[in-house]
């Protein structure tokens, strides 16, 4: 094997003029590693900037593969893996990993490499700004699940859940 320097993909951005072009080509080449990955059956579960590399000849290499699992063997799990803004919504709620939460994670990325910014960085900011509480907001995702799931109820029974779906709404 043989050595090289590997710089994080934030700091080469920090640090360096990356245009365009080549940003999309480090798109390809790091889909193109994931897609490897997934052909063989293996989900990464921490897809993000801290994990992408850039070596010497500007090329990205996805690293870290600590929390790396068989997808043909699917687990739900009591400890989410990956990375806060990086996460996938069944991540999140600590169901079963898939390829698809990879997929989930290097949407991020790419909208870290090509803005430079972190997903949902304005989300925060308003949280932070309005010093909404993580329960507050995690309450209300919840609520908004529940409201979602009865959306398919035939009408006599919606009728009767206003009331619920007013109470919830007005927490």
């Amino acid at each position: 094997m043989i050595a090289f320097t590997l710089i994080l993909v934030y700091y080469y951005l920090e640090k360096n003029k990356v245009s365009y072009a080549e940003k999309l080509v480090w798109i390809y080449f790091i889909a193109d590693q994931l897609e490897t990955l997934h052909k063989n059956k293996i989900v990464h579960r921490d897809i993000c900037p801290k994990n992408i590399r850039i070596d010497t000849k500007h090329f990205p290499h996805i690293i870290d593969y600590d929390d790396v699992q068989k997808s043909g063997n699917p687990m739900a799990t009591s400890h989410p893996h990956g990375t806060g803004l990086y996460q996938s919504p069944e991540v999140i709620k600590n169901l079963v990993y898939s390829p698809s939460s990879d997929i989930f994670a290097l949407g991020g990325v790419i909208y870290y490499i090509m803005t430079e910014n972190e997903p949902n960085q304005a989300v925060k900011a308003i949280i932070k700004s309005n010093r909404i509480e993580l329960d507050q907001v995690k309450s209300v995702l919840k609520n908004v699940d529940h409201i979602l799931q009865n959306l398919d109820k035939p009408v006599k029974e919606t009728e009767k859940d206003i009331e619920e779906i007013i109470s919830l709404v007005s927490r």
